[in-house]
């Protein structure tokens, strides 16, 4: 079995998005079923300490803060982000560096072994297995530390069957609604679902609302701690960082979260080392063609908020052309409506047609809400990004936004 073919085989198991459409309960997602698997298979999940991430945005940066800076006070730290930018490889690394194709074949050919011989009577997802894999590597390779992002929701998420010696909340606003619900509340119930008792549950920047909330729904289960009480020193110290907005708010997530297992913690050095992480695909300012494009993975209507208030102030006196790619269980009126605050023109494309708008869907939901707006639409995202680039002006900045699958895409490319 080679890469590409170990990659399709992962692919053929449904992933979460498509195993039973709307249905998402405990019976299609069953925690109990997946530890049988794990634990058949030969997985002692139970053998590493985790630092648990979930949230509706920001995971990935927190998670990427978190590890990087264990790495580098000297722990041998593993992480597990989804989904990837360019290769499947990319979900997880230890110390900075991703698992080889090679070794990435071999775990791949040792589950298909073990789930030829027992018919698959597990009935396991895509992400179940891949999850697996994951916690395997990380144990053979004796890590200290295993930081692990949710895939989706958080109470039947198969990362959910660990047991972290910290829990993560970022940023939590409406997404995944036909999976997760379409309330607020319904969502923060899934997301709360990997809370555990007597594990401290640190809990980024969210509105008021949603943070009593979360007061009234864990109760005394366990300690929860919010970015918000950071000391004077330490706030104003994460003001002075030069980094967008919203990574600031992910920066102290981390923060917060690391001294829950360094107390420590060094706030000039944590705060020195994040303004030298490089986060590819946010707030991602590249040069081509001798041209500026920033690539940003923002999906939420809250992302692209602070992504529209982010560019004017980086690039004064310049124009914005927006090529987007939207899925279909987003806030599309929400987001749409940001993205005309900031945009001379937007470009429509698609990058998932399982899961996203047709372009011309797009583009028809655009002209409904601002029918003056100058609106263009090309089905292929390569050839879309190509004629973008080429009519670039000087005084414009190319922003490719709405979807990691279209990041992804064109970055590959």
């Amino acid at each position: 079995m080679d890469f590409e073919s170990a990659v399709q085989y992962l692919k053929q198991f449904s992933p979460y998005e498509d195993k039973g459409g709307s249905i998402y309960d405990d019976k299609k997602f069953d925690l109990e079923r997946v530890r049988k698997f794990y634990k058949a298979f030969g997985i002692d999940y139970e053998k590493l300490n985790y630092i648990h991430v979930a949230g509706s945005k920001g995971k990935g940066t927190t998670c990427l803060f978190l590890a990087n800076y264990l790495s580098k006070l000297g722990y041998k730290v593993g992480m597990f982000t989804s989904p990837y930018l360019l290769d499947i490889t990319e979900s997880f690394w230890i110390n900075g560096i991703c698992i080889s194709k090679k070794e990435f074949v071999e775990y791949v050919v040792k589950v298909k072994s073990f789930l030829d011989k027992n018919g698959n009577k597990y009935n396991v997802t895509y992400f179940e297995i891949l999850t697996g894999i994951v916690i395997q590597y990380f144990i053979k390779n004796k890590v200290k530390y295993a930081v692990m992002e949710v895939g989706l929701g958080g109470r039947l998420d198969a990362t959910n069957v660990i047991f972290p010696k910290v829990t993560v909340l970022t940023s939590i606003e409406k997404e995944h609604t036909r999976i997760l619900g379409k309330t607020l509340s319904k969502i923060l119930n899934e997301k709360l679902g990997i809370v555990k008792s007597g594990v401290p549950l640190v809990v980024g920047k969210n509105s008021q609302y949603v943070r009593e909330m979360i007061k009234n729904k864990i109760g005394r289960k366990t300690e929860f701690i919010f970015i918000e009480n950071l000391s004077f020193e330490e706030k104003f110290r994460f003001s002075k960082l030069n980094i967008p907005y919203v990574q600031k708010e992910n920066a102290k997530t981390a923060y917060v979260s690391l001294r829950q297992l360094i107390p420590e913690i060094d706030l000039n050095d944590f705060c020195d080392f994040v303004e030298k992480v490089k986060l590819e695909g946010r707030y991602d300012l590249r040069k081509i063609s001798g041209k500026n494009v920033v690539f940003d993975f923002a999906h939420t209507k809250n992302s692209i908020s602070e992504l529209v208030q982010y560019l004017p102030v980086k690039f004064t006196n310049k124009k914005f052309v927006f090529l987007v790619s939207l899925m279909k269980d987003k806030d599309v009126k929400g987001i749409l409506r940001k993205i005309f605050q900031c945009a001379d023109r937007i470009v429509f494309t698609e990058s998932n047609m399982d899961r996203g708008f047709s372009s011309l869907e797009l583009a028809k939901i655009s002209r409904k809400l601002n029918s003056s707006f100058i609106i263009k639409t090309n089905k292929s995202p390569i050839d879309a990004y190509k004629s973008a680039i080429k009519s670039l002006k000087n005084d414009e900045i190319l922003v490719v936004t709405g979807s990691h699958f279209l990041v992804g895409n064109i970055l590959k490319d």
